[in-house]
């Protein structure tokens, strides 16, 4: 799928009047179907693009003086565009010394916070670096011209385990296939875990041990063997049953497991330190005789080809308003799903619009957050004449903040993957892996990161199940 087919409409009042003259109408030679995307030259004839793509390309300039003192090493990204967009180093994106970028750059009063917005993400540049940032363009709004958005069809734990299952033909029957020992649980809900033979609040209190002495590494305690067992692996849920395993492989968010799991409480204060947690909102909204991409001439993500569903360009609605204050932003991204569907995306902090937008769900219903919602598209769309009616029906589904964390916190986020991949310890048959978790911050939110980990667990535990058969 492709991501950067996007229209922009702002209301935001503090991100100055360049973006607020931003309209759906808006053309963008820059992205089309061939390939073209955003190229540093582009901004020298910046002003002859309309708000949206010199966003776009703010981000790219930006990029350009990553390594320049004060930027990439600045202390959260809205120091670090601010930096970058001031004069001397605006002046160095160009050889000639050309201050076009310098010139666009004035158009926006908070450069970080207005390339925040252009991304649809909420994720707070005054707590992430400028790199992240950058990385939000190129991976939710295609600015390198490298991102293209794959969706499972079957499910995330399925292909979990049908990568576990391996797929080596045996012999000459092609039909076989080598697996390794799996018993994957589904709509189950892990409540606590231990470590050791015995009454199991014992083996509780030896994972918390355990669990205690990897914490110990991140301050430069040396890894240690301590007395005791290491084995099994005790797993209760929350219906009340036990499971006994020589191994497991855990993939719950990570506030899920510090918060919810007794055994895994001495990483809490750790996960909390090195994490940036944000809340997700997501919803459809169909209806029946009514089509605003077809109002619109828009594109959606599917399209009926002969009475097939297949790819469509993916238009997409990038929109955003004042965030605090009377009816403020509750949707942030609106997908053309297709011709009747529209998927509603909203990612963001405590005063973001995702968290807005689940808070009113939650106080007021379902309809409360619907109006809202299709009040914010009415207003994008006014200079169309076009009148949106209530849908048909809506489906909303809320995440609460920590669900995903993007990127990380401080720069000692991987060397704390590497250890809280193992949380009891390599001695210990546990693994843990969960997208939020991945070594590379800009994998945060996406199946990238649990494949990442995966990648690195699963060699460690196949190696392991063979020991154990033999």
């Amino acid at each position: 799928m492709n991501v950067g087919f996007v229209k922009y409409h702002s209301t935001r009042e503090e991100l100055g009047d360049f973006l607020m003259t931003a309209t759906l109408k808006d053309p963008n030679p820059l992205y089309n179907s061939t390939g073209a995307f955003y190229k540093l030259d582009d901004i020298k004839n910046h002003e002859i693009y309309k708000p949206y793509v010199q966003c776009a390309l703010l981000a790219v300039g930006v990029k350009h003086l990553i390594n320049e003192p004060g930027v990439g090493n600045a202390i959260n990204a809205v120091e670090g565009f601010k930096k970058a967009c001031t004069e001397p180093l605006c002046s160095k994106v160009f050889p000639d010394g050309s201050k076009k970028f310098c010139e666009m750059c004035a158009q926006f009063p908070d450069p970080a916070n207005a390339a925040v917005s252009c991304s649809g993400y909420d994720t707070g540049p005054g707590h992430e670096k400028t790199n992240d940032v950058i990385g939000l363009m190129d991976e939710v709004v295609n600015v390198s011209g490298k991102t293209t958005l794959y969706l499972f069809t079957i499910g995330y734990q399925r292909l979990a385990q049908e990568l576990l299952q391996g797929t080596k033909p045996h012999g000459t029957n092609t039909n076989e296939y080598s697996t390794v020992d799996i018993a994957p649980h589904f709509r189950k809900k892990l409540v606590a875990i231990g470590v050791g033979p015995g009454k199991f609040k014992h083996a509780v209190k030896r994972a918390r041990e355990l669990a205690e002495d990897q914490v110990g590494l991140l301050t430069g305690m040396k890894e240690r063997t301590r007395k005791g067992p290491h084995g099994p692996i005790r797993l209760k849920f929350d219906d009340g049953s036990l499971t006994t395993s020589s191994l497991a492989y855990l993939s719950m968010l990570p506030y899920d497991a510090v918060d919810k799991i007794e055994g895994l409480e001495p990483w809490r204060g750790s996960v909390h330190n090195i994490t940036s947690p944000v809340s997700i909102s997501k919803g459809i909204i169909a209806w029946e005789n009514f089509s605003l991409a077809r109002k619109l001439g828009f594109k959606p993500c599917v399209q009926i080809l002969k009475e097939t569903a297949g790819r469509g360009p993916c238009d997409r609605i990038i929109l955003d308003g004042n965030h605090q204050g009377e009816n403020p932003q509750v949707i942030r991204q609106a997908w053309l799903w297709d011709y009747k569907q529209i998927l509603f995306y909203q990612v963001g902090g405590a005063k973001e619009p995702a968290t807005t937008g689940i808070n009113l769900a939650t106080k007021s219903g379902t309809e409360a957050f619907v109006e809202s919602a299709i009040a914010d598209l009415q207003e994008a769309v006014k200079e169309y004449g076009i009148k949106i009616p209530p849908p048909e029906w809506v489906r909303l589904k809320q995440w609460p903040k920590g669900s995903i964390c993007p990127n990380w916190a401080n720069p000692g986020g991987p060397a704390f993957s590497k250890i809280f991949r193992r949380p009891f310890g390599k001695i210990t048959n546990v693994w843990y892996g969960n997208s939020e978790m991945a070594e590379e911050g800009s994998y945060h939110g996406w199946a990238e990161g649990a494949l990442a980990m995966a990648k690195v667990n699963l060699p460690e535990m196949v190696k392991e199940l063979k020991s154990l058969k033999n």
